[in-house]
């Protein structure tokens, strides 16, 4: 009689979960209120993981970016008849991986640490215990950032620290053998570093790159060949001091007459200028695609953004330099 009851019990309660959740995919958005959720401009980027990038989550048939740490909606839903989530809204916070296939992360809609599990399939399961009402939902990759590290991470062969682009700390610097010191030039006497010639470039492959402001970025145009050119931002005027082509694989940004952008210096408000194309630490970018946001060029060595001054990203001859990456306007480019 007990166990017949339970049964009873039982099969209640799952009526109830599976109503509840009917609910919450049918329940009309033109009754509720924006969730109190922060969005993606006011948090800041935590270390990347293997599961970085879209998601499809499965109960509500809606699509989440999964981005440094963050989980943020990339579609508006309802939750709890009351609110609505709307896109750009911060959904889960502090998400790092605990375990080979495990991570954690704070669901800001539930008040709770829910614990994920990345399944053999692919599948994340998040739970928030193991009880019948305790909060679960699943999620199914649609588009990931790092779909090498995500099959490593399926097959329990990941490595928990990859090197995968973000705000990574720099890895350390193993000791090797001591230089033998050259000859070098006789006390006073100072001997600039020999440059590359500029590359001879079909224009016709180039395009503008420009900010969020609708200036276009500009290689001052006496300066087009010289080594150390200026770099500025101009209104866009279609020259070819304004034409620049990314190479993708080598992570060089030339100019139409064929130099390279390059940082000159490592802080916070290092100039960016044009040199000879050799290849250095100094020339190599990364152009970085962030979902809803915009697109950023990020300076490999640094993990700095390519910036138009923020006093300056609207005049003409406003100043180009590296900067802290925040994806503020003047931090966004369209590159072609």
């Amino acid at each position: 009689m007990i166990s017949a009851f339970r049964a009873v019990l039982l099969q209640t309660r799952l009526a109830l979960a599976a109503l509840f959740i009917s609910f919450l995919v049918a329940a009309p958005a033109a009754a509720q209120v924006p969730a109190d959720l922060r969005t993606f401009e006011e948090i800041s980027p935590m270390a990347p993981l293997p599961i970085d990038g879209v998601w499809r989550l499965q109960e509500l048939n809606r699509q989440v970016l999964i981005e440094n740490g963050h989980v943020i909606a990339m579609e508006e839903w309802n939750h709890m008849f009351l609110w609505t989530v709307e896109r750009g809204m911060v959904t889960s916070t502090d998400l790092r991986q605990t375990g080979p296939s495990s991570f954690s992360a704070y669901d800001a809609l539930l008040k709770r640490t829910m614990q994920w599990t990345v399944r053999e399939d692919g599948i994340i399961v998040a739970s928030g215990g193991n009880g019948l009402l305790d909060p679960k939902f699943t999620l199914s990759p649609i588009e990931l950032a790092y779909p090498a590290a995500f099959e490593e991470l399926r097959a329990g062969q990941y490595n928990p620290a990859p090197e995968l682009p973000g705000p990574l700390p720099p890895p350390a610097i193993q000791p090797g053998p001591q230089p033998v010191p050259l000859p070098g030039p006789p006390p006073g006497l100072t001997v600039e570093p020999q440059r590359p010639e500029p590359l001879d470039l079909d224009i016709s492959i180039t395009g503008p790159i420009q900010n969020g402001a609708g200036k276009c970025l500009d290689l001052h145009g006496p300066d087009a060949t010289k080594q150390g050119g200026k770099v500025q931002v101009w209104n866009c005027l279609g020259g070819a001091n304004q034409r620049f082509l990314y190479l993708e694989d080598d992570g060089l940004i030339l100019t139409a007459s064929g130099m390279c952008l390059e940082a000159v210096g490592s802080g916070d408000g290092a100039a960016v200028q044009a040199f000879g194309c050799d290849g250095n630490s100094a020339q190599l970018w990364t152009v970085v695609r962030v979902p809803l946001v915009g697109t950023a060029i990020r300076h490999n060595a640094t993990m700095k953004c390519l910036d138009a001054d923020a006093a300056g990203a609207s005049n003409n001859g406003g100043v180009v330099q590296l900067w802290e990456c925040n994806m503020a306007p003047h931090q966004q480019w369209s590159v072609e």
